[in-house]
């Protein structure tokens, strides 16, 4: 998207961006978890709204069993922290 930047270049940036969400209070987290499953809704609708708009293509593959074990490992380790911050 912005040839002219580096891959470190971002993950700094991200990083910059992301570490002030370290000291936030807990009371405020829940609405990060808002904004993060209101914005994971919306890109999941964007999708599906261009795969409807453009079509899918006649060689695209609908379910690849062969990354589902890394999928589902990806999910399970995103939620694996709850279980570590209290109530």
């Amino acid at each position: 998207v912005f040839p002219s930047y580096s891959e470190q270049f971002f993950m700094v940036l991200c990083t910059i961006i992301l570490i002030p969400s370290v000291f936030i209070g807990m009371e405020y987290l829940a609405y990060l978890s808002m904004a993060g499953l209101t914005s994971s809704s919306l890109l999941l609708v964007g999708i599906l709204a261009a795969g409807v708009d453009q079509g899918v293509a006649n060689d695209t593959i609908l379910l690849d069993l062969k990354g589902l074990p890394m999928t589902f490992g990806l999910i399970l380790f995103s939620y694996a922290g709850h279980a570590v911050f209290p109530q």
